[in-house]
């Protein structure tokens, strides 16, 4: 889609409507899966710079990216790189996190969780959308919590206990859903889940260690 890695040309390309015309033909070709993963990767490259993620967001991509995530359930490929669009909107400062979880993100980034697991390329995605929606909002944490985000990251971070990229991206998601607010829960809830958290990940901070010597 772009030469190289170059911010301006990244920026400038959103600037005279690229995206536009990208999701113009995501949707003259919805049907098509060849062209549909084509349009996510332009996408994902496209969000992968946070200098685009108003005009992204106010023209519609989230909404049109997990519309079509629904439509090809059964292709991975375009599951892993929709997450990826999601993941790279979320980085910042939280602007638009809320948004994204009443789209049904969380949901679906738990459901493919679940549906593949497996798939430790998909793992490792989902584990970093749910490390970029959860560092700044308790809702959000909660939101993830109540969908047994958890358990799910837990499961990933044993099977594949060699991938050094599964690792980090899980021990972070783990990491920011722990930051809830004792206020946000009556005390005796909040310490047995702050209890249930610590029996998760014992045995991945065990197991982590030994990829990561001091």
């Amino acid at each position: 889609l772009l030469s190289g890695d170059d911010e301006e040309e990244c920026v400038n390309a959103v600037k005279h409507g690229l995206a536009e015309k990208i999701l113009s033909v995501r949707d003259i070709h919805i049907k098509d899966e060849l062209v549909i993963k084509s349009v996510f990767g332009a996408l994902a490259q496209l969000s992968n710079n946070t200098r685009n993620t108003d005009k992204l967001v106010e023209i519609g991509v989230p909404e049109r990216v997990l519309a079509t995530m629904k439509i090809f359930r059964k292709s991975t490929i375009i599951q892993i790189l929709g997450l990826r669009v999601f993941r790279y909107l979320a980085r910042g400062n939280g602007k638009y996190h809320s948004r994204f979880l009443k789209l049904g993100i969380a949901k679906k980034t738990i459901s493919l969780m679940k549906l593949h697991r497996n798939d430790f390329s998909l793992q490792r995605e989902a584990c970093g959308t749910i490390l970029c929606l959860t560092p700044f909002s308790n809702t959000n944490r909660l939101s993830f919590i109540s969908l047994k985000a958890p358990e799910m990251i837990s499961m990933a971070l044993q099977a594949k206990d060699d991938d050094e990229k599964l690792t980090i991206q899980g021990l972070g998601a783990l990491s920011n859903l722990s930051f809830i607010e004792a206020h946000m829960r009556p005390k005796s809830e909040f310490m047995r889940y702050k209890t249930g958290l610590m029996k998760i990940c014992a045995p991945i901070i065990v197991t982590s260690s030994d990829m990561f010597p001091n």
